[in-house]
């Protein structure tokens, strides 16, 4: 599975029966049935929240869309707190809740050698999972090995400051 190299996550403003049509019309035209997979939703305090591991150029279409109905309450760029396992918030916690796998297929796909000595640098040793240390061996000769069974191979560390 090809994950884009950023993430979004997105809050939206409470909408009509006349909004809630013409948002099922925008993501109909825009999105692939696969794509369906790859958002992740989820209401949290009354609010709808997605989170987008779609084509970015989806993304954008989706966005501007929801911008002309005047529908978006938050846009987030997701994309660095996955990458460092760190916590992105509750309100997307929730929608990803079920969406651990393409997290961590993001993170195989994204997570470089940079990133691991910067999470170090910023929160030291300790702050490293599995992943984190994969990347690590992989780096320094040993070979990265990519979880096949679908388990998930980390959690979002929310001790870790955002």
């Amino acid at each position: 599975m090809d994950l884009p190299a950023t993430i979004h996550g997105l809050q939206l403003k409470p909408y009509t029966c006349d909004q809630e049509e013409q948002l099922v019309h925008l993501f109909a035209t825009i999105m692939e049935p696969e794509d369906g997979d790859r958002v992740a939703v989820e209401v949290v305090d009354d609010t709808e929240v997605l989170c987008f591991f779609i084509h970015p150029g989806k993304v954008r279409s989706i966005v501007s869309g929801l911008a002309r109905l005047d529908l978006i309450a938050t846009l987030d760029d997701l994309s660095l707190d996955l990458l460092l396992g760190r916590d992105p918030g509750a309100p997307y916690n929730a929608a990803l809740e079920h969406y651990l796998h393409l997290v961590d297929a993001y993170r195989w796909q994204h997570l470089k050698l940079d990133n691991v000595l910067d999470k170090i640098s910023a929160y030291g040793i300790t702050s490293l999972d599995a992943m984190d240390l994969a990347v690590l061996k992989g780096s320094f000769g040993s070979e990265r090995s990519v979880p096949i069974d679908g388990k998930r191979t980390s959690r979002p560390t929310s001790s870790l400051p955002s």
